[in-house]
């Protein structure tokens, strides 16, 4: 019998860094998921997919595989069993990209896990073992990441809250792009911290404007009126770009994604690399999505919002 689990990347629509400050952010599950399938077995055992890799945890981890061999411990330890484990993981989210691919490993870990031991987790407790990787991989993460592979749909989060689902009239589309560049988030955080250290007042109006606009925009969401969200989008844009967090790369890719039908576009994630997302007007993603391409950029579209974790048997 098999346990498997599956948990959606995201997109930050509004607030990143900003929400590790204790800034409400906005954000979103996409259709980019981790499974993991976890079975009984003599001993516990990390299984990657992806690199055709894996580490028993009575070896000793590689430094790759530590936050998820952390992961299972700890719920193995949560739940109170002393029985073995083999967890397979395979990704479709781009790793260091800023779409929330450790998140989705650990959440998914951490469901499939509990499945195989025949333990139901709420929500709460998953977003809580999940997030102990986290902390490893990121240093001071809000927990966003986790809470929308938790979760799901459209969140407003804020740190040390319970996630507030937005309700959405009708589905929208968002088009995601790829700089090909991967980033450190934790060196990321760093280089706004110091900011935050160097301009404090300064930086707390931010937090404190960003944290306004995200919970604005959700009621315009709500509505079904998209340009508030443009407007938020580029203000995020360009306040995260003066913090340093953008690239050539990034500034052409928003810059392309704008002239090919988007109301607006931005960094999502960490900066300094990874990704964007932008925002077209009807009718306009297919031909955002080809522009990024023919420049060299990976790129998909999204319809908004998307499921969190599940879970089942096989």
């Amino acid at each position: 019998m098999k346990s498997i689990a599956e948990a959606p990347g995201k997109v930050i629509l509004a607030g990143e860094h900003f929400v590790v400050w204790g800034s409400t952010a906005l954000a979103a599950a996409i259709d980019k998921r981790v499974r993991a399938v976890t079975e009984l077995a003599d001993e516990d055992e990390i299984v990657s997919e992806n690199y055709g890799t894996s580490s028993k945890l009575s070896n000793g981890v590689t430094k790759g595989f530590y936050p998820i061999a952390k992961t299972i411990y700890a719920t193995k330890n949560y739940i109170g069993s002393r029985k073995k484990v083999r967890v397979t993981i395979r990704s479709d989210i781009p790793s260091s990209s800023g779409l929330g691919s450790s998140s989705a490993v650990a959440v998914s870990t951490v469901a499939s896990i509990a499945g195989a031991l025949d333990v139901k987790l709420a929500e709460k407790e998953i977003f809580d073992l999940a997030i102990i990787s986290e902390k490893i991989v990121h240093g001071n993460p809000s927990g966003i990441d986790v809470a929308v592979a938790v979760y799901g749909g459209v969140l407003l989060f804020r740190k040390g809250e319970q996630p507030k689902e937005v309700k959405m009239s009708s589905q929208f589309e968002i088009v995601v792009g790829l700089s090909g560049l991967s980033r450190k988030t934790a060196r990321m955080i760093n280089r706004v911290a110091e900011t935050r250290r160097n301009l404090p007042n300064f930086f707390n109006a931010l937090v404190s404007s960003s944290s306004h606009l995200s919970v604005m925009v959700s009621k315009s969401l709500a509505d079904g009126n998209f340009d508030d969200l443009a407007s938020i989008m580029s203000f995020h844009n360009s306040a995260l770009s003066w913090f340093g967090l953008s690239t050539q790369q990034i500034d052409k890719m928003v810059e392309t994604c704008l002239a090919s039908g988007a109301l607006a576009a931005k960094i999502t994630g960490g900066g300094g690399g990874g990704a964007i997302v932008a925002l077209p007007r009807q009718g306009k993603a297919e031909d955002i999505v080809n522009a990024l391409k023919s420049k060299g950029f990976e790129s998909f579209s999204v319809k908004i919002p998307q499921q969190g974790v599940k879970a089942w048997k096989e």
